[in-house]
C-alpha cells in the first residue's frame, strides 16, 4: 500500500501517523488546506506541520496555495453548511494528487477529530476516490483523539482556536454556546465507568438517519466488539414491525451500539431481552423515582406508556455470529407527544415531572453511561450463563407476564394469558382454550387488553 496522507494540522497528525506506522504503513503527509484563514493562522500551522514532520522523519508534499478567494465562492451559496464543501475540496486534492502521483490509497487525520462530522466526511472521501480511481483508507481515529492534544502539549506545538475558515473564526468570537448536555465522544469518555461498553470505536454526528444503519456500517469495517454509534437527532429511525421511532434532536437518546459477543447465533435473540434489562436499570439508576418495567419482548414503560423502543439487527459470517447491533431510543426531554403517540409514549422528563414538578431537563449523557454500563454487565451474563443471567432481573420487572394479552400475527390473532419465557427468550401465552402456544417476538404484536401495555 502507498498512502497519501492528507493532513490538517500537527497536532491531530500525531496519533494518526503512530497508528499507520503501528499497522506497518508508511505514510506520505499531504498539505493542501484552503479553508485555513487569515494567511497568517494558514502560514503559521503549515510551518508548524513542516516542522514536526521533519522531527519525526516523515515525508510531506506541500501542495497548493492559500486559498481565501476560492475556498468563499466555493461555500458562498451556503454558508451555513459549509463543511460538506470544506471537505469535498480538501479530499478532492488529496485523491486527485494520489491518483497522478502513484499513490494507491489517501486518508486524512481529519478523521481524529470528534467536532467533525464523520458521515459527511465519508461521503466526500469516498465520492473523491471514486472520481479520481483511488481507494480511500477509513480509519476512525477519534479513540486517539485527547492523547493527541496531550503530545501535542508537551511538544510546545501551536494549537489552533477554531477549525480553520473566517466562518469558523467569526463562530469564535461570537462565542456561541454550545448545549452542554452533547454526546460527542470527549464528554462520553469523561463519564463513562466501563471496560469494553462504549470503550471501541465511536462514531458521532449532529445528524443521522439511523443509528443503526452507522452501526452495521461499522460492524462490515471491523468495529471492535463495543463500538458506539450515536447523534444528537436521527431523521430515520425505526423498530420493530418498521414502525417509526421519532427522535427530537437534543431531547432524544439515540444510539447502537456493535457487539460481538461470545454466543452461538442461536442465542443472538437475547440481546433484545438484554438491551431492556440495561435500559430499564439504567433509568432507576439516573432517575431512581420511577419504575420501568418491560413489555414483552424489549418496550420499557413507565406507567403504562412506552419510553424505550429496541431494534436489533445481525449479520453472520457463514454459520458464525459475525456481530450483533441493538439500538435503543429512549425519550429523555421530551414535554409532549403529537397525535396517536399522545396516549402512549412518555418521557423521562415527563415522568419526573409528575412527582417533581420542578424537574430539570435530565442529562442524556448520564443515561446514556448508565446504559453502556449496564449493557456491559446483561452480555457479560449473558455470555456466562446464557438467558439465566438476565432472567430474574427480566422476569422481575416484567409488565406482560400474567397478564391478559392479544396476540397479532400475519395471519392470526388469539387472546390468552403470558404465562413465562422460555430458554430462547419467546413468550409463552396459555390462549382461551387452554393450550400453551409459543410466541416469536419477530413474527408477532402483543398488546395489553386494557390498552398499549
Amino acid at each position: 500500500m502507498k498512502l497519501l496522507l492528507h493532513i490538517c494540522c500537527a497536532p491531530c497528525a500525531i496519533m494518526c501517523v503512530e497508528t499507520l506506522r503501528a499497522e506497518g504503513i508508511e505514510p506520505v503527509g499531504f498539505w493542501d488546506n484552503a479553508n485555513i484563514h487569515p494567511y497568517t493562522e494558514y502560514r503559521i500551522r503549515r510551518d508548524t506541520l513542516v516542522d514536526y514532520a521533519r522531527s519525526i522523519g516523515l515525508d510531506l508534499i506541500l501542495h497548493g496555495e492559500y486559498g481565501l478567494r476560492p475556498f468563499v465562492r466555493a461555500v458562498a451559496e451556503d454558508i451555513d453548511h459549509r463543511c460538506i464543501q470544506c471537505y469535498r475540496i480538501r479530499f478532492s486534492a488529496a485523491a486527485k494528487y494520489a491518483a497522478e502521483n502513484g499513490f494507491t490509497h489517501f486518508s486524512s487525520t481529519l478523521f481524529v477529530s470528534p467536532y467533525q462530522n464523520h458521515d459527511l466526511m465519508l461521503q466526500a472521501a469516498q465520492a473523491a476516490a471514486e472520481e479520481y480511481g483511488v481507494q480511500f483508507l477509513h480509519r476512525d481515529f477519534r479513540p486517539y483523539f485527547q492523547q493527541g492534544q496531550e503530545r501535542a502539549r508537551e511538544l510546545g506545538l501551536y494549537m489552533q482556536k477554531y477549525c480553520g475558515c473566517i466562518f469558523s473564526e467569526e463562530d469564535r468570537y461570537k462565542k456561541r454556546k454550545r448545549p452542554k448536555d452533547i454526546l460527542t465522544p470527549e464528554k462520553i469518555a469523561v463519564e463513562l465507568d466501563t471496560r469494553w461498553a462504549g470503550r471501541g470505536e465511536i462514531s458521532y454526528a449532529q445528524e443521522m438517519t439511523s443509528t443503526n444503519i452507522r452501526a452495521k456500517e461499522m460492524g462490515r469495517e471491523g468495529a471492535p466488539h463495543g463500538s458506539l454509534a450515536v447523534c444528537e437527532n436521527q431523521t430515520a429511525g425505526r423498530g420493530r414491525m418498521q414502525r417509526t421511532w421519532d427522535t427530537p434532536a437534543g431531547q432524544a437518546l439515540t444510539q447502537s451500539m456493535v457487539l460481538r459477543p461470545r454466543l452461538p447465533a442461536e442465542q443472538a435473540q437475547l440481546i433484545t431481552l438484554a438491551a431492556a434489562v440495561a435500559s430499564a436499570q439504567a433509568i432507576r439508576d439516573v432517575c431512581p423515582r420511577l419504575k420501568p418495567g418491560i413489555k414483552w419482548p424489549n418496550d420499557v414503560v413507565i406507567n403504562g406508556k412506552k419510553c424505550v423502543g429496541i431494534l436489533c439487527e445481525m449479520a453472520m459470517a457463514g454459520s458464525e455470529l459475525a456481530y450483533v447491533v441493538p439500538g435503543v431510543g429512549i425519550n429523555v426531554n421530551q414535554l409532549s407527544f403529537d397525535g396517536e403517540l399522545e396516549d402512549k409514549a412518555t418521557s423521562l422528563l415527563m415522568e419526573m415531572r409528575r412527582l417533581e414538578p420542578k424537574t430539570q431537563p435530565i442529562s442524556r449523557r448520564k443515561v446514556l453511561c448508565a446504559y453502556l454500563k449496564r449493557m456491559e454487565e446483561a452480555v457479560d451474563a449473558l455470555e456466562k450463563e446464557g438467558l439465566l443471567g438476565i432472567l430474574p432481573e427480566y422476569i422481575g420487572r416484567s409488565v406482560t407476564l400474567g397478564s391478559k394479552v392479544r396476540v397479532v400475527g400475519p395471519e392470526y390473532e388469539f387472546t390468552g394469558t403470558a404465562k413465562a419465557i422460555d430458554e430462547t427468550g419467546a413468550l409463552i401465552v396459555t390462549d382461551e382454550e387452554g393450550a400453551d402456544r409459543r410466541v416469536l417476538c419477530g413474527d408477532v404484536s402483543v398488546r395489553g387488553m386494557m390498552g398499549y401495555v
